[in-house]
């Protein structure tokens, strides 16, 4: 279950800033904000 939970929380994170550089670095800060809300809720 651990393990599961960590991975997630990893795809998390990283996913919307492998997103945000691929479409421009004005918009990294955003995902990441976008992140962190998911990780609230």
């Amino acid at each position: 279950m651990q393990e599961k939970i960590t991975t997630n929380e990893i795809i998390e994170l990283y996913v919307p800033i492998y997103e945000a550089r691929l479409i421009g670095p004005k918009n990294v800060r955003l995902m990441r904000i976008d992140g962190i809300r998911k990780k609230v809720l």
